[in-house]
């Protein structure tokens, strides 16, 4: 997921559409949609309702934001172990172990 489609993403959810009309959108699957949702959902204080001013003047909505998504993408990124590169090339491993068995 680019951090392009993660403002598109926003964008779409704020219109108020659901995960799968905007997996539509984006060309993905739902299940892609409501992961991202998961990773980009924030709590954001909003001025109550009338309905629920009895509780106090603020309340607490929760809303995908694009940057908390990327940030968190780049975060979770940087944690991954990275796969060395001589895992694949065999004739390499095979000369360093011989070599390493020589010294």
């Amino acid at each position: 997921m680019t951090e392009r489609e993660r403002y598109k993403i926003e964008a779409y959810f704020q219109m108020g559409q659901t995960p799968q009309k905007i997996a539509e959108h984006i060309g993905c699957s739902k299940r892609t949609i409501e992961r991202e949702r998961r990773l980009g959902m924030t709590p954001q204080l909003r001025h109550a309702t009338k309905a629920i001013k009895s509780c106090g003047d603020v309340q607490i909505q929760w809303v995908y934001l694009a940057d908390v998504a990327q940030r968190r993408h780049e975060a979770n990124a940087a944690k991954k172990e990275r796969n060395l590169k001589i895992s694949n090339d065999h004739r390499l491993a095979a000369h360093i172990d011989t070599n390493l068995k020589l010294n």
